[in-house]
């Protein structure tokens, strides 16, 4: 029918395309425990992407202050209003909201700057009392955590995270991003995801490189416990 149609052009249009780009995408949300994924050029556009695409018009973003920078720029990019939340501090957040209103809630799983955890339990509490949105980048936690599914797949929280990020030049030592999110939230962002929308499809030859890549995260689960451990020492 027609809804079929026009769903069916929308995942081959926006994050779809190729039949090597397609199974990649379907394997990658299977493994993220998600269910809507759209692939983005890079993880640079899949944050600034989300943040301009769900964002209505003076809307609050509380955003640790330690994340990544793309999702500072998706901020500046869209039509929402930029406060500031002091690192993995779940009371100040309250603080804001409370000052600021409900609004979109941005945190990393984990943080590049420090290696720190996002507090990613008490985040999902905090957005489910006061009616926001949250959005969880996984670069760094994808691959490592959950089997590979990620820090919120680790903490069984994959469906109450609104939306999570990943870049897929971490673990997979490819390039591009990837946005997953509930199948419903997802088509609204297919048709406003400007980085997505107004840029070039995902490569068919680094959809096969990742979906090898993910093959090998899947089969070899010791290889992100290896990292780990590395990391431990390292410290």
């Amino acid at each position: 029918n027609e809804r079929n149609r026009n769903e069916a052009f929308l995942s081959t249009a926006y994050g779809g395309g190729s039949g090597e780009c397609e199974a990649f995408r379907i394997k990658i949300a299977q493994v993220m425990d998600a269910q809507d994924a759209m692939l983005t050029t890079s993880g640079w556009a899949a944050n600034v992407g989300i943040m301009e695409a769900i964002t209505p018009l003076f809307k609050p973003i509380y955003i640790d202050k330690h994340a990544h920078a793309s999702l500072y720029d998706g901020i500046k990019l869209s039509l929402g209003k930029l406060v500031v939340v002091n690192h993995n501090d779940p009371d100040h957040l309250v603080e804001r909201i409370k000052v600021n209103g409900p609004g979109i809630v941005v945190i990393d799983a984990v943080y590049s700057t420090d290696g720190s955890l996002g507090n990613v339990e008490r985040y999902v509490e905090i957005c489910e009392q006061y009616d926001c949105v949250l959005v969880l980048d996984e670069a760094h936690s994808f691959g490592i955590y959950g089997n590979g599914g990620g820090l919120a797949v680790e903490l069984g929280l994959q469906h109450r995270v609104h939306f999570r990020t990943i870049s897929l030049n971490k673990a997979l030592g490819g390039h591009g991003g990837l946005i997953a999110g509930d199948a419903q939230m997802m088509r609204l962002v297919r048709t406003r995801c400007r980085s997505v929308i107004f840029s070039s499809a995902t490569s068919s030859v680094s959809a096969a490189g990742h979906e090898a890549a993910l093959d090998i995260i899947i089969r070899d689960p010791q290889r992100a416990q290896r990292c780990l451990s590395n990391a431990a020492i390292l410290r």
